[in-house]
């Protein structure tokens, strides 16, 4: 069965990836009352379900393409430190057709119950560039083919 996507585009077309057509755009009010306090994501979308979001955010932290194993292990140390009851399935740095891109996949707590949660980070003009794809538990497989066709279908120019 193929689920119909769509392209999506930002940053005024220098970044494109592919999400199925049953996500829809957050608006604002939207963001700020999913992630209360913050940090917010720059995009969000979630499922028609409402159970899987995906999110896009252009962060400050400045990540060097050549020092991606460095960004690596930082990062993990900050999940780490950072996410309640974390259990990896995945980490790992991977060539994204030119630029490194961090692949991390683990599953967590959260105040709805175990959540899994498929991250992508790169650097885009000197900065980090993050994707995330989380859902709950039950809907692991979702959570990581959606991941994974966003990590495939992604071009940053």
């Amino acid at each position: 069965e193929s689920v119909k996507a769509e392209e999506v585009s930002i940053a005024g077309g220098r970044v494109t990836f592919v999400l199925p057509k049953r996500f829809v755009v957050l608006d604002a009010k939207a963001i700020k009352a999913k992630w209360k306090g913050g940090p917010y994501p720059d995009v969000a979308w979630q499922d028609s379900q409402k159970g899987i979001f995906v999110t896009v955010s252009f962060g400050e932290i400045q990540v060097d393409p050549g020092e991606m194993e460095d960004f690596k292990a930082e990062l993990e140390e900050a999940y780490e430190g950072s996410v309640p009851k974390l259990q990896w399935i995945e980490k790992r740095l991977e060539d994204g057709g030119g630029s490194p891109e961090l692949v991390h996949e683990f599953v967590s707590e959260s105040s709805n119950g175990v959540l899994v949660s498929y991250l992508i980070s790169l650097s885009f003009d000197g900065r980090q560039l993050s994707f995330s794809v989380a859902g709950p538990g039950d809907r692991q497989s979702e959570v990581e083919s959606i991941g994974g066709s966003v990590r495939d279908s992604l071009r940053v120019r």
